[in-house]
C-alpha cells in the first residue's frame, strides 16, 4: 500500500517536470523510470527542430495540462477538404495559411521560414542536447513536428537518430538542400491519416535535382502539401499514390511534369486515382500546354461527379494557375 502511495506522489510529481528534469531523475533512479517517464504517455506534445549551420535546437511543448486530459487530435481534415472541394481560392503555398487548431482554441500553425509565426498556447521548452538520447520519444503521442533548415545547413547523425524514434500525426518540413528533406521524411515515421507539409525555399544555389520522395514512407499520409521545385519521379509517385487529398505548387513545371499532369487529367476523369481532391498549380507550365483544348479562361471538364477545373492566372496574381481536381459526394 505504501508502496503504491509512493508510486502516484512521484506520478504527480513527474506531470509537472521538464523533460531534462525527468531524465535527470530517471538516471539517478532508474528502478522508478517507469513510473518517472508515464506522464510522456498521457499527453499530447509539438516538437520543434530548427537547423542552422553548427547549431541545432530542439524544443518541445505538452499541449495538454496535467489532470486536464488529453487535447483532440489536430482538425486538418475538414478544412482542407472543403476548401478543394467547393474550388475556393487557396493561398499560393502552405506557410501563407491560417493556422490550424485543436478543437480546443490551441493552435498548430504553418512555419514560414524566415517569420517563424508557427505557435502553440504555452512556452517553447528548449531541450539541452545533453538529454536527447535520454528523452525515450517513442513514448510520446506527438501531434506535430516542425522541421526548419537554414543556409544550407545539415543534419547530424546525432539528430537523425533522435527523429527515427519520433511519430507523428502531422509533419512540417522547411527545406533549403534536399537532402536534408530525404533523412528527415525517411526517418519520422506518421500516424495512419497524417498530414505533410513540405516547403522547399527557392534559391538558385539549389542545385540537387535528386528527388525527395522515392524512399519515404507515405503509406499513411491523408493529406500532402508541397511547395517547392517540383521533380517529375516526385510529381509522379505523389500521383500514383493513395494520398487522399494533393495540394502542389511549383515554381515552374518541367515539360515532363507536364506531360505526367496531362495523363493525370484523364485518369482523374476515368475514375483510375485514389485521390479524391487535388490541386497543381504553377507560375507557367501547366495552364500552357493545357489551354489549347480548353480555351484562355477558366473551364471545367467532368464526368460524372468527377470534375477538374483550369484557372488561369494573371499578371498581378500568376500564381492563380492552377488546375482543380475534385470528386463531389
Amino acid at each position: 500500500m505504501l508502496e503504491q502511495l509512493n508510486h502516484d506522489i512521484i506520478y504527480i510529481i513527474c506531470s509537472y517536470m521538464d523533460l531534462a528534469s525527468l531524465a535527470n531523475l530517471a538516471a539517478v533512479y532508474p528502478q522508478w523510470s517507469d513510473i518517472i517517464w508515464r506522464p510522456l504517455k498521457t499527453r499530447i506534445w509539438a516538437l520543434d527542430v530548427i537547423i542552422h549551420p553548427q547549431n541545432l535546437t530542439l524544443r518541445y511543448q505538452s499541449l495538454s495540462k496535467p489532470g486536464k486530459g488529453l487535447y483532440k487530435s489536430v482538425t486538418i481534415e475538414d478544412e482542407f477538404e472543403t476548401n478543394l472541394r467547393h474550388c475556393k481560392r487557396l493561398p499560393t503555398a502552405p506557410w501563407q495559411r491560417e493556422p490550424f487548431r485543436l478543437k480546443d482554441t490551441t493552435a498548430i500553425g504553418i512555419t514560414h521560414s524566415e517569420s517563424k509565426n508557427f505557435s502553440v498556447n504555452g512556452h517553447w521548452e528548449e531541450l539541452p542536447k545533453a538529454f536527447w538520447t535520454a528523452v525515450p520519444f517513442h513514448l510520446m503521442k506527438i501531434a506535430l513536428v516542425d522541421v526548419e533548415q537554414s543556409r544550407s545547413s545539415e543534419l547530424t547523425s546525432g539528430i537523425v537518430a533522435l527523429l527515427s524514434t519520433v511519430k507523428t500525426k502531422q509533419l512540417d518540413l522547411n527545406f533549403e538542400t534536399r537532402g536534408v528533406a530525404r533523412k528527415v521524411l525517411q526517418a519520422i515515421s506518421l500516424d495512419p491519416g497524417s498530414t505533410v507539409i513540405l516547403c522547399e525555399h527557392w534559391f538558385p544555389f539549389a542545385n540537387d535535382k535528386e528527388p525527395i520522395l522515392q524512399h519515404a514512407n507515405l503509406a499513411n499520409v491523408k493529406h500532402l502539401w508541397f511547395g517547392g521545385d517540383m521533380l517529375p519521379d516526385d510529381l509522379s509517385l505523389l500521383l500514383n499514390s493513395d494520398i487522399s487529398s494533393l495540394f502542389l505548387i511549383s515554381s515552374g513545371l518541367q515539360k515532363s511534369c507536364v506531360t505526367i499532369v496531362k495523363e493525370y487529367v484523364k485518369r482523374f476523369l476515368d475514375g483510375k486515382v485514389a485521390q479524391k481532391s487535388c490541386r497543381i498549380g504553377s507560375y507557367k507550365g501547366v495552364e500552357d500546354y493545357l489551354l489549347e483544348r480548353l480555351g484562355n479562361r477558366e473551364k471545367t471538364l467532368t464526368n460524372g461527379p468527377r470534375k477538374v477545373h483550369l484557372h488561369s492566372g494573371d499578371i498581378e496574381e500568376p500564381f492563380n494557375c492552377y488546375i482543380d481536381f475534385d470528386v463531389s459526394l
